[in-house]
């Protein structure tokens, strides 16, 4: 069985899932009662994308050996990737029932509740399998996930040290190193642990287009371009490095050097999506907006996905075509009802047109299926607070501070509706917190101004006027802002 599984995962490094499932196919017609041959089976089906058939080879697995906990975690990630949260929660709270501390159960628990988008749930069942684990790499990477996404890169940061004092040297801890000093704004320190994975990567090109990805991603042109010509140095006809090296071609406005990649992805690959899509990316860099809109046709025919589905409706509200972008958006929802980033699309789309009711009863939709984040809630907030639902307003905002505490902006919307409200002490308390954690944004710091002048505070209000406005600031309230500048100054 070890030698089974060996070989089949090298086929499926290679690519060839086919070769991979009919040897692990002709081992369970061998051992028919054997769990892991079951399990086996359904790995491989559930790579190769099917997922119905993947979780009755789990079960079976389970039918043969109940304590068989690679089966029932593999059943347990199968629940997450299709929403099935409730019932990944139930298999989970059993295991930690028995053991409250199980590092596996813990783990899965915590990356189960992030992807639900319950951060406070998925910090706590992380930050407990850190302290009963304090040696589990993948725990300290899981933490440093979910600090990111709750808007505390300054805790992401701490947890990274400490676990590149118990694993120096690891690329992917000093690849999380590099994301959350990002995040914190250290952008030279960044920039000095993605040279250090560059040379941890050695020429090992997945993990190159990775880093170069991050380069690019921080601005760091120069150093994703040689990432980028490194990978392609250990494997030259890689598709995923060549539509690296055209994007960040791209970047560097050099669109004769992306050609050429974009010529080689063609030439390998003559229907490929990522070619497409780049090609539109060309076109709009020469200002060709209907053969970008071609292209990313050819694209979406090829490979239709959500992000080019996302892609092609911003270059239609660019070119004044909005209504295209709903049609389109709700053409995939009726096929993929469930799809979190079409349905934020959607409602997107609704809140740059004002339909208000409309974006809310989207939001509404996703909050009801488990998938609003602290985010979500807190678009959901400032919609209702356009359709003048002042309390539901702000209970939606407290939930969503709730589950995304250091978020400056959902602090911002709780602190700006409590002063809109008249409760201007406690608004007051998230504004100041707000701008401690986002000091250049200027929006933020007109509704501490406000705040302040409520309550009498009419010099440090000037002051936060007079920041939000340097330098030309534009931001939607602009014109308030320069009113109540004028009304403290006289």
């Amino acid at each position: 069985p070890r030698l089974v599984s060996t070989l089949t995962t090298l086929y499926m490094r290679r690519g060839d899932s086919g070769k991979a499932l009919a040897l692990a196919r002709r081992q369970l017609e061998a051992t028919p009662q054997r769990a892991d041959a079951h399990n086996l089976v359904g790995v491989l089906l559930g790579a190769t994308g099917d997922l119905d058939g993947a979780r009755a080879f789990y079960r079976k697995a389970l039918e043969l050996d109940a304590r068989m906990e690679a089966a029932r975690f593999n059943l347990v990630r199968l629940d997450v990737a299709q929403g099935r949260f409730d019932d990944a929660r139930k298999a989970l709270a059993t295991i930690l029932e028995k053991d409250r501390n199980h590092e596996a159960a813990l783990y899965e628990l915590g990356l189960l509740e992030l992807r639900a988008g319950r951060l406070a749930e998925s910090l706590m069942a992380l930050e407990k399998a850190s302290a009963a684990h304090p040696g589990s790499l993948r725990i300290a990477l899981a933490l440093t996930d979910a600090q990111l996404a709750g808007g505390d890169p300054s805790k992401a940061v701490a947890v990274v040290r400490d676990a590149l004092l118990r694993h120096p040297g690891n690329i992917d801890v000093v690849m999380a190193q590099a994301r959350a000093l990002l995040a914190a704004g250290d952008g030279k320190a960044a920039a000095g642990s993605l040279r250090d994975a560059t040379r941890l990567a050695e020429f090992n090109t997945e993990r190159l287009a990775g880093i170069a990805r991050l380069q690019l991603a921080a601005g760091f042109l120069d150093e994703a371009a040689y990432s980028a010509h490194k990978a392609l140095t250990g494997k030259p006809d890689d598709l995923m490095a060549l539509a690296l090296a055209a994007e960040i071609a791209l970047a560097q406005k050099r669109p004769d050097l992306a050609k050429g990649f974009i010529d080689s992805l063609f030439a390998l690959q003559p229907k490929s999506a990522e070619a497409f899509r780049l090609s539109a990316e060309l076109a709009l860099a020469a200002g060709d907006a209907a053969a970008a809109e071609a292209r990313l046709a050819e694209a979406f025919d090829a490979a239709p996905s959500t992000a080019l589905l996302v892609r092609r409706a911003s270059i239609w509200v660019a070119n004044g075509k909005p209504a295209r972008a709903v049609d389109a958006a709700q053409a995939w929802l009726s096929q993929y009802p469930d799809d979190r980033d079409a349905l934020n699309l959607l409602a997107g789309l609704f809140v740059q047109s004002e339909d208000w009711a409309s974006a809310r009863d989207i939001y509404l939709r996703l909050d009801e299926h488990g998938m609003g984040s602290g985010s979500e809630l807190n678009n959901l907030a400032n919609v209702l607070s356009r359709l003048n639902d002042a309390s539901g307003a702000l209970a939606v905002a407290r939930r969503a501070l709730a589950l995304a505490p250091a978020n400056p902006l959902v602090a911002d919307t709780l602190g700006w509706l409590l002063v809109e409200t008249g409760a201007y002490d406690e608004g007051l308390r998230h504004l100041r917190d707000a701008r401690l954690r986002a000091p250049s944004n200027s929006e933020i710091r007109y509704h501490l101004a406000v705040a302040l002048a409520k309550l009498g505070n009419r010099q440090e209000a000037l002051a936060e006027l007079r920041a939000a406005l340097g330098d030309d600031e534009i931001f939607s309230e602009l014109e308030r802002a320069r009113a109540l500048l004028k009304e403290l100054e006289g």
